[in-house]
């Protein structure tokens, strides 16, 4: 139930009979036939009452209602009707509980009759009533309403609402004569101020399904609250690799190409600002998509990072089935480099080969993948021995489902069955929420919980897990949970990523010296690290989750040693989604976007 104040302006439109306002006036008025409309704002408020059991409710007011109007070209004459108006109605919830429709009827008691005029044959004004007006009259109203909730205390079940709305009133016959006509239609405009009071609404939580036996689940919820979005620093990997199509030696489209004039204006910082616009619909763009953005400029970043460092040079390697497509490939690189850099072609060495030197694929990729295996093989590698030009980019973003949103799920057997895949169905936030996760392959899977709590301040969900065992049989789990906003504001964070090469999980031996040079001195004592490893979808589903997973633990073993040796407390979090798509950094249409997913993450979360 809610009840409160409201407040509004009423825009009177008066309908009298063909004789008009002299019908009406005292026979000395000196005015036109045919002033038959008139009309006026005057204020409307009063008391409101509703009860909302659920989409149709009920409202009553009872409200000062003024239906004056002024009649004539020069307002001459002044016709004073105020009302108490007892306006009870049918509400109707529309898509939510806040939009609503209301209509109803109308009874209206006169307690103001007054009609001046300053237009009269002997010059005196005219002070009268509307003579054959009732003391009381019918209408009909109906209107739209939209409830804006302001402050809630959901111990006490209360709630404050300031509640705008537009309706109509149309006040039938406002006379007793039998031969005169006066009603008046009235759009109005205005504001509810209400206070909802009541038993606490109970989420409506989904029924637990069976619980097979020898099964558990363990849920551990974001620490201190799921955050909103954070800021972060990321340094961002360039891959020095072009991708082509077989038989097309072109540089494909895709890759940015600049002349001289705007290649000699090219610079880093101004490539991130074209590509991250913050206005527009551009600005909607994805972070992955922002992030191939800058991949796609990877000719113009090594020809600008040349032209500062004249001593650096580069191999440009074309690999094709067709050796002089390969060579075709390269030479265009080369060309567009020398051509739009200014760069000596001396320092760029270019030849065809028919494997690529970091080659795809091995004997035990499954048949099915072969062909995106293929894809890949269909490149130009910029390859040097200057760690400068392939430094990574820097690149400051928005972060929308900060990492330590995750939940993280872990089943646990206590039976002497396994379990070959298991996925997991979230339902929940009073039924408004069901989604469906997986299939997961180990024992732990982790879910953002920013998209599961959306707007809501706090939520309530069940975890039901359906398992499929080795025996083909199928267990099942249920397990609530809830979910609430973080009250303290996200620091900044910082994330590095490290690529490796196709089905390689000892590149961490690779990065080691950049793990401990710029990654450790970067972490902060009492930081958080996430340390998440991924997969392209090329290859088994359980190999992938393990892979993922061993280049994670592997970072992390050699920033653990180095921040030791730097006598800094860090809180670790190392795991891997494996090819799972829906926590994909990017997605696996395309050979780059294969590539960028082979990698692992390292997030650094400050102490707040």
């Amino acid at each position: 139930m809610r009840f409160g104040l409201l407040g509004g302006v009423n825009y009177n439109r008066a309908s009298l009979d063909t004789l008009g306002i002299i019908g009406f006036t005292a026979p000395r008025a000196l005015l036109p036939t045919g002033v038959d409309n008139g009309s006026k704002f005057a204020p409307y408020a009063g008391l409101t009452f509703e009860s909302i059991p659920g989409t149709i409710g009920f409202q009553i007011r009872g409200t000062y209602d003024d239906r004056s109007a002024f009649f004539g070209d020069s307002n001459d004459v002044n016709a004073t009707l105020r009302y108490i108006s007892i306006e009870p109605a049918l509400r109707v919830n529309i898509s939510g509980p806040n939009f609503h429709l209301l209509v109803g009827p109308s009874l209206n008691l006169l307690i103001a009759n007054d009609l001046t005029s300053d237009t009269s044959f002997d010059g005196t004004p005219i002070e009268s009533e509307v003579g054959p007006i009732s003391n009381s009259t019918f209408g009909l109203w109906g209107g739209l309403g939209y409830d804006i909730q302001i402050s809630e205390n959901k111990e006490k079940g209360t709630a404050w609402y300031l509640t705008p709305f537009l309706s109509a009133h149309w006040i039938l016959s406002q006379v007793s004569s039998d031969t005169q006509d006066w009603s008046t239609l009235t759009p109005r405009a205005g504001l509810q101020l209400k206070y909802g009071f009541g038993k606490k609404e109970e989420e409506t939580k989904p029924d637990l399904p069976h619980q097979s036996e020898g099964l558990d689940l363990a849920i551990r919820t974001p620490l201190g609250g799921v955050s909103e979005q954070r800021r972060i620093e990321e340094f961002f990997p360039l891959l020095n690799y072009m991708f082509f199509e077989e038989g097309e030696p072109n540089i494909p489209s895709k890759y940015v190409k600049l002349s001289p004039a705007e290649a000699q204006k090219f610079t880093e910082e101004s490539m991130l600002d074209a590509s991250a616009p913050t206005t527009g619909a551009a600005a909607n763009t994805s972070r992955s998509q922002r992030q191939l953005d800058v991949y796609y400029n990877v000719m113009n970043i090594i020809g600008a990072r040349m032209r500062e460092n004249s001593s650096s040079t580069i191999n440009v390697v074309g690999a094709s089935k067709n050796v002089a497509q390969a060579k075709e490939m390269a030479d265009r690189v080369k060309d567009y480099l020398a051509s739009s850099f200014g760069l000596d072609p001396s320092r760029i060495t270019a030849k065809g080969q028919t494997r690529p030197p970091h080659e795809s694929g091995t004997r035990s990729t499954p048949a099915a993948d072969k062909e995106l295996v293929a894809d890949e093989n269909v490149r130009v590698e910029i390859l040097t021995e200057d760690i400068e030009l392939l430094r990574p980019i820097r690149i400051n973003a928005k972060q929308e489902e900060p990492i330590e949103n995750d939940l993280v799920f872990e089943l646990n057997l206590t039976s002497a069955t396994s379990v070959k895949s298991w996925d997991l169905t979230i339902t929940g936030n009073d039924n408004n929420y069901s989604q469906v996760y997986g299939p997961f392959y180990g024992r732990v899977a982790r879910i953002n919980a920013t998209p599961i709590l959306g707007n809501a301040d706090e939520g309530s969900y069940v975890a039901s897990v359906n398992a499929s065992t080795h025996d083909e049989g199928q267990l099942t789990y249920s397990k609530e949970f809830e979910l609430h906003k973080k009250r303290v504001a996200p620091t900044t964070g910082t994330r590095y990523s490290i690529l490796f090469e196709y089905d390689d999980s000892k590149s961490v031996k690779t990065y080691e010296n950049f793990l401990r040079q710029d990654v450790a001195p970067r972490i902060p004592n009492g930081a958080t690290v996430f340390i998440h490893g991924h997969t392209d979808v090329i290859g088994k589903d359980d190999y992938n989750s393990e892979l993922s997973a061993k280049r994670a633990v592997d970072a992390q073993k050699v920033l653990t040693d180095e921040l030791k040796k730097m006598g800094r407390n860090v809180t670790f979090d190392a795991y891997g989604f494996g090819e799972t798509q829906f926590r994909a950094p990017f997605g696996n249409e395309d050979p780059e976007g294969r590539y960028y997913n082979r990698t692992v993450m390292i997030e650094i979360i400050p102490e707040s």
